[in-house]
């Protein structure tokens, strides 16, 4: 099943509602990393709003609750679901560790926020460590009247792909990038000043999350400033990559595919799979730029080594991904493999293949792997 051993989707209703309320007020700061042809700038609560004033000291817990995180622009505030072992906006020096765990196309986040709690009991880290899983919800997710709930479209070119926020059938006065939404929140987590311990932030996405990923560390401008300390990133069996050049492996050999490759599949270079026709927030600095800042970023790419399913009906089985390898662990050593040929092997010093022996496509197993472990906690 894509996405792990559970399907379901968190119903939003009235307590969504009731959180709205509670955290609207929250006053907020502008973050950085917006370009002239990119998504607006985003705004988030400040450490000093008051759901973040009283520095609390408690360990963290395993219990999984779901919050909105208010996101403001042009002088409106829209929400962010999202599912969590604790308050993201409450500053709290237990923290040491971030996990920003993402959802596959099933958009069971709280699923997620439980994966990554299971990994962390296992590691022995909960009592220091805040999961957080953020919804990208569908309009049928949403209650009848919700007004403030960020929504997208369901679909490989939707909250995947850093698509923006719908504002159609349910209106909203704007719409941001789900990779701006992102943004939103890991400036939120990744704050010294809310968080005086924190010394780890991760993002980790298993299958559709996992496309995620890969694709917002090659895109995100980053946090930036003296209250961050970094990002890391995991990328679990996704079932495509965005590919840096137009070259391939085919039969065995890196390089252009043939002319008639190339004309039964016209698009395998164009964005999400490469490069090509990328969206306003792919779009913010250009390609060569993109992939100078991308060669410096600490990326463990995850592979359950038995996730080689060719069948496998959640896989993308298009043309443009089947060029990429004809099933996920083979496209995940291809696409590392490619990092090597384009970039050569320094990028071995921020970028890192593992594999998960006797593991499919199970997001909780990958999660909880002793590899899933070390990517997420650093032990």
């Amino acid at each position: 099943m894509a996405g792990g051993p559970s399907s379901r989707r968190h119903p939003l209703g009235a307590m969504a509602l009731i959180l709205a309320l509670v955290v609207a007020g929250a006053l907020v700061y502008v973050f950085g990393g917006s370009s002239d042809n990119g998504p607006p700038a985003a705004s988030v609560p400040s450490p000093t709003s008051s759901s973040s004033s009283k520095l609390s000291s408690a360990p963290l817990k395993s219990d999984i609750t779901t919050g909105l995180l208010p996101i403001e622009q042009d002088g409106r505030t829209l929400d962010l679901s999202y599912c969590s072992n604790a308050d993201p906006l409450r500053s709290s020096s237990a923290v040491r560790t971030v996990v920003v765990a993402m959802h596959g196309s099933s958009l069971n986040a709280c699923d997620y926020a439980g994966y990554a709690v299971d990994s962390a009991i296992d590691a022995g880290v909960l009592d220091s460590t805040l999961v957080v899983a953020p919804l990208f919800a569908a309009a049928d997710d949403l209650s009848d009247g919700d007004s403030s709930t960020l929504y997208w479209e369901d679909s490989s070119d939707g909250w995947r792909s850093g698509e923006e926020s719908l504002a159609d059938p349910l209106s909203r006065p704007w719409t941001i990038s789900s990779y701006g939404a992102l943004d939103a929140l890991m400036s939120t987590v990744d704050d010294t000043v809310r968080f005086p311990n924190l010394r780890r932030v991760v993002i980790a996405g298993h299958s559709a999350g996992g496309q995620v990923v890969q694709r917002y560390s090659l895109g995100t401008p980053g946090v930036t400033g003296a209250n961050t300390v970094g990002f890391h990133y995991v990328v679990m069996n996704p079932s495509s990559y965005v590919y840096l050049t137009d070259e391939r492996f085919i039969s065995g050999a890196f390089g252009a595919p043939a002319s008639d490759q190339v004309a039964q599949c016209p698009g395998y270079d164009q964005y999400k799979y490469g490069m090509q026709g990328r969206n306003d927030y792919m779009s913010m600095v250009d390609a060569q730029t993109m992939i100078e800042r991308f060669t410096s970023r600490d990326v463990v790419y995850l592979l359950g080594e038995a996730d080689t399913d060719p069948e496998d009906s959640s896989m993308d089985t298009s043309c443009e991904a089947e060029l990429q390898g004809n099933q996920r662990f083979v496209r995940g050593t291809n696409y590392y493999q490619s990092l090597l040929d384009v970039i050569g092997s320094s990028i071995r010093k921020h970028q890192t293949l593992e594999t998960v022996p006797d593991v499919g496509h199970d997001a909780h197993d990958m999660f909880g792997s002793a590899q899933g472990q070390l990517a997420l906690f650093g032990k």
